[in-house]
This record gives C-alpha cells, sequence and structure tokens, in this order.
C-alpha cells in the first residue's frame, strides 16, 4: 500500500509533467497554424500577381468576365483548402491534450475502475 504522501506526489508530478507536455502540443499546434498562413499569404500574393498579369492582357469584356470566374473559382478552392488543413491542425491538437490529459489521470484511477467501465461499454456487468 502506497501512503497517502506517496499518492499526492505521485499526482502532482504526472500533472507537471502533463503541464510541460500539453505546452509542448500547444506550441507544435501554433507552429503548424503560423506554417499555414504563412504559406496562405505567399500563396495569395501569388494568386494576385498572375491575376493582375492576366488581367492585363485581357482583350475584351467577355474574357474578362472569364478571368474572373476563374479567379473566384480559385479563391473558393483555397478557401475550402485552407478550412481543411486549419480544421485538421486543431483536431490533431485536441486529440494530442485528450491523449495527455488521459494519461496523466489514468494511473490515478482506482484498481479496477478501467476494467468495470470496459465491461460496462461492451455490455457486461
Amino acid at each position: 500500500m502506497q501512503s497517502i504522501q506517496e499518492q499526492v506526489s505521485r499526482a502532482a508530478q504526472a500533472k507537471i509533467e502533463s503541464g510541460g507536455l500539453l505546452a509542448d502540443k500547444a506550441m507544435d499546434g501554433v507552429k503548424k497554424m503560423a506554417d499555414l498562413h504563412l504559406n496562405l499569404a505567399r500563396l495569395a500574393l501569388e494568386q494576385v500577381n498572375f491575376a493582375a498579369r492576366k488581367l492585363a492582357t485581357s482583350k475584351d469584356a467577355q474574357h474578362l468576365v472569364s478571368l474572373a470566374v476563374t479567379q473566384m473559382e480559385s479563391d473558393a478552392r483555397c478557401i475550402m483548402d485552407y478550412a481543411y488543413y486549419l480544421m485538421t491542425i486543431m483536431f490533431d491538437t485536441l486529440l494530442d491534450f485528450l491523449g495527455i490529459i488521459g494519461g496523466a489521470f489514468a494511473p490515478s484511477a482506482p484498481p479496477g475502475h478501467a476494467q468495470g467501465r470496459a465491461g460496462i461499454l461492451n455490455g457486461k456487468s
């Protein structure tokens, strides 16, 4: 049997370690988001430059409208891609957080607690 002091010490140590892991995962998520935003800014500048060159060579109104439609389609794809990558980063970071938090609190659970919950979820009593 462990003394109360040992249990409290272990719990405090697990919380400190998980806090450091959470900070690391948060920084990883921030780095990924910063990379995403920098890539988006670079892509936007490239597209604006390309669109300006195309508009400068436009010969008539019909060609101008065609270029505008093409640019709008490209912008819509870019927005959808951005949303996808942003949500992927957010969900990956959240899953990392939940894994760390779950791992930090699992050792302090009473013996047999996890097995009892698994039995209930599997239809066993």
